[in-house]
């Protein structure tokens, strides 16, 4: 009777302990996440306001799991120590109170090692931010490397002899009860691993031929063609500079839309944005226009298709595109709820394994849940996805976010600058690629292939240039410029911008751009990486073409080049052309259009706050009771479209119309010289654009607002403004006021 009240007091002793460790734990995260960083506090606003926990099916009851499972987690925890405790006990005959006393030793020893090793291969963890907060630079990764060896050796050789404790156990044929359930959850174990090994393992074989080969579209998040090796030798990216130098690469290429899903919808339609109504991220599926999708054209000519993505936050694309396999973690609201929020040190070495895989589905592989990410999870989803194969030549269409927001630690030693995290996240990106044409070519998906290699949009880093306007290309007089300037994302500050527009304050300029999908005139934000190859396919040989394309003419050049019957009404054009024929260039300019992306009044304050932004996100985004998925009501969203920029590109003019809004742009706090690991603030920022018209020469980079400049007399504003007031309608603003416009195009062209 007293030994069990002992051994209950062991237990009940570590039970108390690791309570108070996992409130210790929820402090923290409470801390991080809902005061120190507002996103997570308005996840919760915006959870509340979109009254996301009436849905039980598709939000409660993951919800519930994921509790249940950390709950599960650390009642693992606390028996493993307390069965590792109770062998080497009986092994080496010790004492009750020894037996006690090395209990709390192990426990002290094995939550040191969690948070060591959260440490070492967790850098994005909010656990690491603090660990540097409290420290300081006096913990290096070195050291915490060194601490965690002594502390593995020491449980290594606490468990070894707990297995031979229990070898002898079960000779002897005594407490059969709970060596039996170790045996099994064991056993639990390495079923889960192999089946793991199974799914991942490559499954090459494939009926595509020269004739009807594969086609796989590659798209790269957020990366700008400046930020590869081809064209900036301070970014190493070997794999995708090979792609490229061996590739019909297009160097002049737009999106519609810098945003992904717009992006997305326009390569797999070939239509605007503004005509397949997909205007934003978050758009409603139900109502989406499209005459005919590429994956749903090449399934009826016998293809299966496939779509992957590690960005299943904003990239809803689902089987009704369609699609026979969507592959990647869970979607829906979840996804943020659980992905972004799943932050303990104990699931975060559990998540990039195959248990981890199991339990937590909105975590494993989604590049959102960023303290978790391992680009080797995504594709290992892939490379399950590649077993369900049927054999039928394959159409795959893969998303990798790995080089887009949120922003990937591979080491916590990083230039935390914006340009520095985009460029390790380029180069972490490279390494995903390479590693995916591995699957590829292991699966046999490379004998007759057709791979396009894209970028689904650029992104504004803050950067000289990041836009086209500069005030010495100005044409007028300067006072009349009355744009916001902001430092350079170099600058050592926090972003802060002037509202001065007059001023002509030292270190604040108008030649740069923060984010993606708003600037019209950002060529970095809406210029995008393209390139195809063959595989075994005669795609022409390997040169650059330097005319200015669309993501738009990917569908109508593989209808072409796969010779499939001709679809009607798509907006882009077929660039088989280019491909067979370096010399060929056309000598009639195409028109592009291009629009920003959905904006709202909480973006228009004079100090925005992010929890104020998803605030109102919470009353304008509604979830989807059946699937879970986050989405803009339609009428909403016609709405909100009226704030946006729009322009037209054609030849070598530009001539873009801004509405009566402010806007935004987004940056992080500066570095602090203290704590040079810790994570930093996002902060949106707003700048006043007034309502006026914009037009830019884009061979001399002379631009104005002004149209009584002597300037506009040498453009063809006339035709450019009835061809954008003709593509939008009554959307335009700056250019809705018909008569006024007409009379000042009138006088300036006269």
């Amino acid at each position: 009777m007293l030994k069990l009240q002992k051994e209950g007091n062991l237990l009940t002793t570590l039970i108390l302990l690791t309570s108070v460790v996992v409130f210790a734990q929820l402090s923290v995260l409470f801390i991080f996440f809902f005061i120190n960083n507002h996103t997570a506090a308005a996840l919760f606003n915006f959870v509340a306001a979109t009254q996301t926990l009436l849905y039980v099916t598709s939000v409660i009851l993951p919800v519930v799991r994921f509790v249940l499972e950390q709950i599960v987690l650390y009642v693992l925890f606390v028996a493993l120590i307390w069965y590792v405790t109770r062998s080497l006990g009986e092994l080496c005959k010790l004492r009750e109170r020894q037996i006690y006393t090395l209990g709390i030793v192990l426990w002290c020893v094995s939550v040191m090692a969690v948070i060591a090793a959260n440490h070492c291969y967790f850098p994005s963890s909010h656990f690491t931010a603090l660990d540097y907060s409290v420290l300081g630079s006096h913990v290096t990764v070195s050291a915490v490397k060194w601490l965690l060896i002594v502390l593995c050796v020491f449980l290594a050789v606490a468990l070894c002899g707990t297995l031979i404790n229990l070898v002898m156990q079960l000779y002897h044929n005594t407490h059969r009860l709970r060596h039996s359930l170790v045996l099994l959850l064991l056993l639990c174990v390495g079923l889960i691993c192999v089946t793991h090994q199974f799914t991942t393992r490559p499954y090459a074989f494939s009926t595509a031929t020269a004739q009807q080969p594969n086609v796989i579209v590659i798209g790269l998040d957020a990366l700008r063609p400046d930020f590869i090796g081809v064209n900036n030798p301070n970014i190493h990216t070997p794999n995708i500079d090979q792609f490229v130098r061996s590739s019909t690469s297009f160097t002049d290429n737009y999106t519609p839309l810098a945003r992904t899903f717009p992006a997305w919808m326009s390569i797999l339609t070939s239509s605007y944005p503004k005509h397949n109504f997909v205007r934003g991220n978050f758009a409603d599926l139900q109502h989406v226009h499209y005459n005919a999708s590429l994956p749903a054209y090449l399934q009826q000519h016998g293809y299966e298709t496939l779509f992957a993505t590690d960005d299943t936050g904003a990239l809803t694309l689902t089987k009704s595109m369609g699609f026979d396999h969507t592959l990647g973690p869970s979607q829906g609201v979840n996804t943020f709820l659980l992905g972004y929020l799943n932050d303990f040190p104990l699931s975060n070495l559990i998540v990039r394994t195959a248990v981890g895989k199991l339990l937590f589905p909105y975590s494993y592989g989604c590049h959102l849940a960023i303290a978790t990410y391992a680009p080797n999870n995504f594709l290992n989803l892939v490379q399950q996805g590649l077993h369900q194969r049927t054999g039928k030549p394959l159409f795959l269409a893969i998303h990798f976010n790995l080089s887009g927001w949120p922003y990937y630690f591979e080491r916590p030693n990083l230039n935390l600058t914006l340009p520095g995290m985009y460029s390790n996240d380029a180069e972490a990106a490279d390494k995903q690629l390479g590693d995916f044409f591995q699957i590829l070519a292991q699966n046999d998906l490379l004998t007759h292939s057709i791979v396009i290699l894209l970028s689904d949009h650029g992104m504004g880093l803050g950067l000289p240039g990041d836009l086209m306007l500069t005030d010495a290309r100005y044409q007028g007089n300067p006072r009349k410029i009355r744009l916001t300037r902001y430092a350079y994302s170099d600058d050592p500050h926090r972003y802060v911008i002037s509202l001065e527009n007059s001023a002509w304050k030292k270190g604040m300029h108008i030649d740069t751009s923060f984010g993606y999908g708003s600037d019209v005139l950002s060529r970095q934000q809406y210029q995008t990486l393209l390139a195809f190859k063959g595989y075994g396919v005669d795609l022409g040989k390997p040169h650059i073409v330097t005319e200015r394309s669309s993501l738009l003419d990917i569908m109508p050049t593989l209808v072409d080049v796969l010779h499939l019957p001709h679809v009607a009404n798509l907006e882009g054009e077929s660039l088989k052309s280019y491909l067979f024929h370096p010399e060929y260039h056309v000598t009639k300019p195409r028109m592009f259009f291009l629009e920003s992306g959905l904006t709202y009044p909480e973006m228009q304050q004079a100090h925005v706050s992010v929890d104020k932004v998803l605030a109102k996100l919470g009353k304008l985004y509604r979830v989807d009771a059946k699937t879970g998925l986050v989405f803009i009501p339609d009428d909403i969203q016609r709405l909100m479209s009226h704030d946006k920029e729009r322009a037209i590109v054609w030849g070598d003019w530009a001539l873009a119309d801004f509405p009566a809004t402010q806007r935004y742009a987004y940056g992080f706090d500066p570095i602090d010289k203290h704590h040079p690991h810790a994570q930093r603030s996002f902060h949106f920022i707003t700048f006043v654009v007034p309502p006026r018209l914009f037009l830019i020469n884009l061979k001399t980079k002379q631009w104005t607002n002004d149209m009584h400049q002597p300037f506009v007399r040498t453009a063809p504003l006339q035709p450019l403004l009835t061809k954008l007031r003709d593509f939008y309608g009554d959307e335009l603003l700056a250019a809705k006021f018909s008569k006024k416009t007409e009379k000042l195009v009138t006088t300036s062209q006269n």
